[in-house]
């Protein structure tokens, strides 16, 4: 399968890299076992590989420049030579639970390019924050290294970063007689990147060649829309979720363009018949059997007149754009329709007072959550997430550009609990909605880890956390409400105005496996002390993975299962990978190649007993798929 829907498949080839992405250091153990035929530890010189293929050996890291908040790397091409002349650019991983969802990162103004060996190095990055690494080149599809973190105290080694030579999206534009249509510009965006002008890649364009064809190469497996224009021709998009899945590599998407032979106009009026200047016009056309669309844009005048020209026949969904005002239910009109009166409504509003022990705040956030059951919707440009600084008169908010439905509203603010509002129903009758909220000063958890360490990061989760779930490796769970604390030197921590209820709460320490507590309760204005908790001691699983040409399989991901653990980790230029600060068990360790074509045919795996304190060495050879008997 060469194409996946939106919201699903690709997100299985763009996992992290690893548990955090840097590389630690390996120091020989006395316990740590000789390591198998062809078996090299991650960060060290590569042994003889299996088949007599011997492992490269890594890259010569840069040495240390003192350098503070600093992270560096190489990037390599498939046969493990540096990639001079690539850019790399860093950017900023954003929560979730804060309400950001459509980039799912922020652009940072830290860029580099590599020299002559592949190397690169970024300094003065903010320190304790979730960070990520694009590297772009013109000859090679765009990577990404992702999570990583930078500290005063240390620099941070990202490793190798492979790149490949990506996929290949191809495909003719013909008339709707099937002529090949030549001189037709074809635009590739990623979709839901970021504008260019904010940091994001510059949309790539095509001419078809007179056979119609047009090719763009060198593309990672992502979002994308295809967008094609011609002159006389009304203009086609379709959305592809490129994955690596055909055997060649290789996304096919045609288009067949119509002749743009028909306009469709007409006025827009509010319920009081008074004409609607500036709205903003949405007009769009699904083909459900070719997987494209057509859309336009217009704008109507100050009579509250509009217009689309260079259109197909056929029926098409016309809608409004825009915070201000909606259409009722989306409007079904015919191409050539001249004379449609297009009746609107204004957006609905919802005011909100906030009410506290200490007084109402000045500062503060706002989610909103729709119902979307109930027809609730935020319209146009409408962001689900309010921030007021200086409130004025204090506490007080107003959210516009809203559907009549069903919403609540969370607030948070210095000094009080996350808190969720009631129900707020805004009907057809009713433009606006008054909200009074009183704040929740919530509970307070603290406790002690021990050995009393500094640093030791404590989060909180719902109760029904589950850190072994088959997401968590790629989509980790964030800490819920951004409750979340260090310890102190005496391994003491506190967290204040947690709202009530039971939650998982986890406790991680670099090298030792994460401590997770369940049915932890809090009550409201109460106090739990969960008294002193004990670090498990943890072990390493460490090692090589080899093709079916006993050649190192780079990019390959390893998992380790255990009931309730699973840890993953991404194999490096020399087919190594390191599986740190694992709880000692027995582990089942599977091996999957990087593309998806290899993954339905090869597999490897092994079971593995770790003792706590031990660093376990693994080989694991991919083998053809045991073909089940008919």
């Amino acid at each position: 399968m060469a194409l996946a829907a939106a919201g699903g498949g690709w997100w299985l080839l763009r996992g992290r890299e690893g548990d955090s992405g840097t590389r630690p250091s390996t120091s020989p153990a006395a316990d740590a076992g000789s390591l198998p035929t062809g078996a090299s530890r991650p960060g060290q010189p590569g042994a003889a590989a299996h088949g007599g293929h011997p492992l490269p050996a890594p890259v010569e890291s840069l040495q240390a420049s003192g350098a503070p908040r600093r992270a560096f790397g190489r990037v390599i091409d498939p046969s493990g030579a540096g990639v001079p002349g690539a850019q790399v650019a860093c950017f900023r991983e954003l929560a979730r639970s804060k309400g950001v969802f459509e980039h799912g990162r922020e652009t940072l103004p830290f860029e580099t390019q590599t020299d002559d060996g592949g190397r690169f190095e970024l300094v003065g990055l903010p320190a304790g924050e979730g960070l990520g690494v694009e590297v772009r080149h013109p000859d090679f599809a765009p990577a990404e290294r992702t999570p990583f973190s930078v500290s005063d105290s240390q620099s941070t080694d990202l490793g190798d970063i492979a790149l490949g030579a990506g996929l290949l999206l191809i495909g003719n534009v013909l008339a709707a007689d099937g002529q090949k249509l030549a001189g037709a510009t074809v635009t590739l965006s990623e979709l839901g990147a970021l504008a260019p002008e904010e940091g994001g890649p510059e949309p790539r364009t095509a001419t078809t060649a007179a056979d119609g064809e047009y090719r763009f190469d060198h593309l990672a497996p992502r979002q994308f829309t295809v967008e094609v224009e011609k002159d006389g021709f009304a203009s086609r998009a379709a959305t592809l979720a490129l994955v690596f899945g055909a055997a060649t590599g290789n996304t096919r998407q045609d288009f067949r363009l119509l002749p743009a032979s028909e306009a469709i106009a007409g006025q827009v009026r509010d319920d009081h018949d008074r004409p609607v200047p500036g709205l903003a016009l949405r007009l769009t056309q699904q083909d459900r059997n070719a997987h494209d669309y057509f859309i336009a844009s217009a704008t109507s005048d100050p009579q509250g007149h509009f217009r689309f020209d260079a259109v197909a026949v056929g029926l098409y969904q016309l809608e409004t754009i825009g915070a201000a005002w909606f259409l009722p239910k989306a409007l079904s009109v015919q191409g050539g329709d001249q004379t449609l009166d297009v009746r609107v409504q204004p957006a609905r509003s919802v005011t909100g007072t906030l009410q506290g022990a200490a007084g109402p705040p000045r500062d503060f956030h706002v989610t909103i959550k729709p119902d979307a059951g109930s027809g609730a919707r935020l319209l146009g440009e409408t962001r689900p997430t309010l921030t007021v600084a200086g409130a004025e008169p204090p506490g007080q908010f107003v959210f516009k550009g809203l559907r009549p439905g069903t919403y609540r509203f969370e607030i948070q603010a210095a000094g009080y609990a996350v808190t969720t509002s009631g129900d707020v129903i805004l009907g057809d009758e009713s433009l606006t909605a008054e909200l009074l909220i009183a704040l929740d000063v919530g509970g307070t958890l603290e406790g002690r880890i021990a050995p009393a360490s500094a640093g030791v990061a404590v989060e909180l989760r719902a109760g029904d956390y589950d850190p072994a779930g088959p997401m968590e490796s790629v989509l980790p769970t964030q800490p819920i409400h951004d409750l979340a604390t260090a310890t102190d030197g005496e391994g003491a921590f506190r967290l204040e105005h947690v709202p009530a209820g039971r939650y998982t709460l986890t406790a991680r320490a670099p090298s030792t496996p994460p401590l997770h507590v369940r049915d932890v309760e809090v009550l409201e204005g109460g106090r739990h002390d969960l008294g002193q908790f004990e670090l498990p001691r943890g072990g390493v699983i460490f090692g090589n993975v080899l093709g079916v040409d006993g050649a190192p399989s780079v990019g390959a991901r390893v998992t380790a299962l255990a009931p309730g653990q699973q840890e993953q980790a991404v194999t490096d230029a020399a087919g190594a990978f390191r599986l740190p600060s694992l709880p000692a068990g027995e582990y089942q360790l599977r091996a999957t190649p990087p593309t998806m074509w290899e993954a339905l045919r090869y597999e490897a795996q092994t079971q593995v007993t770790l003792q706590a304190g031990q660093e376990t060495p693994v080989l694991l050879s991919f083998v053809e798929r045991a073909v089940a008997p008919h």
